[in-house]
């Protein structure tokens, strides 16, 4: 039981530096885990995409994309279209796929 809670508790702490780390250094330890990300895209600070299997190749990101700091994102699949954006502090939570297609404005 206790080492469930800390396995949790280390899982979380290393998201949290995750989430904080530089746009550039974030995209490419997600495109290292198999993440699909376009050009001139931008994942803020204290943002994270967190696909629920933890299976990173199911997050498509297009080119021109934007999110802004404090973005959470934790669903099945995530998928988002060229020139969208995700506004600050938006929280995408859910067990089913998630999909925007081009040009969309979430806040």
């Amino acid at each position: 039981m206790i080492l469930l809670s800390l396995a949790k508790s280390i899982k979380k702490i290393v998201l949290i530096v995750f989430s904080y780390l530089p746009s550039f250094l974030k995209i490419f330890l997600y495109r290292l885990a198999g993440a699909d990300i376009g050009n001139n895209v931008e994942i803020g600070l204290g943002s994270v995409i967190i696909p629920f299997d933890f299976d990173f190749k199911k997050i498509h990101i297009g080119n021109d994309v934007l999110i802004h700091d404090g973005v959470q994102i934790l669903s099945k699949t995530f998928n988002i279209g060229i020139k969208s954006k995700i506004k600050r502090n938006t929280r995408i939570w859910g067990q089913s796929d998630f999909f925007a297609g081009k040009d969309v404005k979430a806040s």
